[in-house]
């Protein structure tokens, strides 16, 4: 199993155990959410100006995101790339 791994982004901690992303909001009123990595179909970045969304997808056409700055775009790819890994 990989190790624990985390990243905070505009909206929250987003974390990865080895077999469940998840993302914690920082607005305690919108519910986070969970995705396991055997249901992600794909995922991808639509950037902004100054920011970029994540998309993860558990069907062509339903996806969980979030929201993060430019200069966190590394740490979650590498995160994206483990969990790819895991699929």
């Amino acid at each position: 199993m990989a190790r624990e791994r985390h990243v905070w982004t505009e909206e929250g901690l987003l974390t990865w155990d080895g077999w469940v992303l998840e993302l914690f909001k920082n607005d305690g009123k919108t519910g986070a959410w969970r995705v396991h990595a055997l249901t992600i179909v794909r995922w991808e970045i639509e950037q902004r100006r100054g920011v970029f969304l994540l998309k993860v997808f558990e069907h062509e056409k339903h996806y969980e995101s979030v929201l993060a700055a430019d200069r966190q775009r590394p740490m979650v790819e590498s995160l994206m790339a483990e969990v790819d890994a895991a699929r």
